[in-house]
């Protein structure tokens, strides 16, 4: 099924598919957005409430909610209103719920808010650990935004959560996620936190509340900086005896989909702890790389090119960065009964050399890797010295 729009006034720039499959929602050069039903590409609903170009467009993870950014730093949200219908006429079938009744579906618009000065590089929607969605935006004035979707409506328009949060000196961000929360019950992570990559190919991890920095890594480094992070989602069911939310969906799977502005698309592994063998690359197309995304069930990963032309599709097989990540570490010692020997029953020279080999593929980072001269510069100067 294909749609043609008249290219002398809509031209597409960026398109977002509804996690529900009800809704396709296109961006374009004109700053016109269109829904459109999927399964005739008809036009739901056409509105033209910026000048600038759309630059990139999302939906919530519940589908109720979607949002634009625009060339002009703006951030624009609309929201889904069911309305119900009673074919029969009288106060008495408006209020029997069993009574015929039909559901119309109108895209309201909230209004939008300049929250940057500069161009945005990523506008994501996520779901808290409570339930709530939420919606953060960076861009390149170096900030972090999140939206307050409860208190935003027609009447206030796009709310902010609070002031934007600088979280960058001289990196510049180019792409934002929501971190899965990993585990299950009282193991599981115990706050929500916003993943950004920046122009220094680091991988950085803020709370979500506070907007405090948790964790910065190295990110991968084949080609150019990232521009797009994807979390590779798979629903499933929360425990009901430790969580009350267990009927919304949750990415569990702890990998991510990325792609760089030219060539290179990949995968990484979660925790994001800077080990180089976490992550992989390879060439999708010969130039840049219009856009991304990940199917329904985690399995295909689809690029697009630029000047190519070519969609590709790429099938997903997390078991080889799981043998990669496994392969970086030495085998464990054993004991006569081919156990793993624990960290506490090794004596502390054992102990010592089970920590090493532990580091052995950050060490490998360094100038000269684990023998070379950085590694000893470090062991002399942090290691204690003996006694004379």
């Amino acid at each position: 099924m294909v749609r043609q729009f008249d290219a002398s006034r809509l031209r597409p720039r960026c398109v977002a598919y509804e996690p529900n499959a009800n809704y396709i929602a296109i961006g374009f050069t004109s700053g016109i957005v269109k829904v459109l039903d999927p399964s005739t590409l008809e036009d739901v609903a056409t509105f033209k409430n910026a000048k600038e170009p759309i630059v990139d467009i999302s939906f919530s993870p519940l589908g109720d909610m979607f949002a634009t950014a625009d060339a002009d730093h703006h951030v624009a949200v609309w929201k889904l209103s069911l309305e119900r219908i009673v074919e029969e006429e009288g106060p008495e079938a408006e209020a029997d719920p069993m009574a015929e009744a039909t559901i119309k579906a109108t895209w309201i618009y909230l209004g939008r808010h300049r929250s940057h000065w500069r161009p945005i590089t990523a506008l994501e929607f996520g779901l808290r650990d409570d339930g709530r969605q939420t919606l953060v935006s960076v861009g390149e004035d170096r900030c972090l935004v999140e939206y307050d979707l409860d208190e935003s409506s027609v009447g206030s328009g796009v709310v902010l959560k609070e002031p934007p949060k600088r979280i960058e000196v001289s990196a510049v961000p180019t792409a934002a996620t929501w971190h899965p929360l990993l585990g299950t019950g009282a193991n599981r992570d115990f706050e929500d936190r916003v993943v950004t990559a920046n122009s220094e190919y680091k991988l950085m991890q803020w709370n979500a509340d506070n907007k405090s920095c948790r964790r910065t890594t190295l990110g991968p480094t084949f080609g150019q900086p990232i521009n797009k992070l994807l979390p590779l989602v798979k629903p499933s069911p929360r425990d009901p005896d430790t969580d009350a939310a267990d009927s919304i969906p949750h990415p569990r799977l702890g990998y991510l989909a990325y792609s760089t502005c030219e060539k290179v698309v990949g995968l990484c592994k979660m925790p994001l702890d800077g080990n180089p063998n976490k992550a992989m690359g390879l060439i999708a197309h010969p130039g840049p790389i219009s856009c991304i995304a990940v199917s329904h069930d985690s399995q295909t990963l689809v690029t697009a090119g630029g000047t190519d032309a070519t969609v590709n599709l790429w099938q997903i097989n997390t078991e080889v960065l799981d043998a990669a990540e496994a392969g970086s570490y030495p085998e464990p010692r054993l004991n006569e009964a081919g156990e793993a020997v624990a960290e506490d029953e090794m004596t502390p020279k054992e102990r010592a050399e089970a920590t090493r080999t532990r580091m052995a593929p950050f060490l490998a980072l360094l100038e000269g890797g684990e023998g070379g001269e950085a590694v000893g510069s470090l062991e002399g100067e942090l290691l204690p010295r003996p006694s004379s």
